[in-house]
């Protein structure tokens, strides 16, 4: 029986493990198994292009909704410009701790 986690098969699987995967706990091929969960998918992928195109896409239509003509229907009402500048400070400090805390991941544990 396999007892690997779904997740740590799925992370297998991803990657191509498909013996390993499926190998006995504690057989050498099961090492090979966890050996390859340490290369987390989303430490070395990127969203697609539809995905980055749509999210930009869908966020603008957000953001120019209040000053359309729908939005007053809707009651909706632009927002200060203080918020968007608190949203470009709040966005651009996750994006700067997100990647050196995945920096730091990948440095720590070795998945370079």
């Amino acid at each position: 029986m396999n007892k690997l986690s779904p997740i740590a098969i799925t992370s297998v699987l991803a990657h191509g493990g498909h013996q390993a995967a499926n190998a006995p706990e504690g057989s050498a091929a099961s090492a090979k198994a966890l050996g390859e969960i340490a290369c987390l998918a989303f430490l070395e992928s990127r969203a697609s292009t539809a995905l980055i195109t749509t999210t930009i896409v869908i966020a603008a239509i957000g953001m120019a909704l209040p000053f359309t003509s729908l939005g007053g229907f809707l009651g909706f009402v632009p927002l200060p410009p203080a918020y968007w500048l608190a949203l470009g400070l709040i966005l651009m400090s996750y994006v700067v701790l997100t990647h050196f805390v995945k920096t730091w991941f990948i440095r720590r544990f070795g998945l370079s």
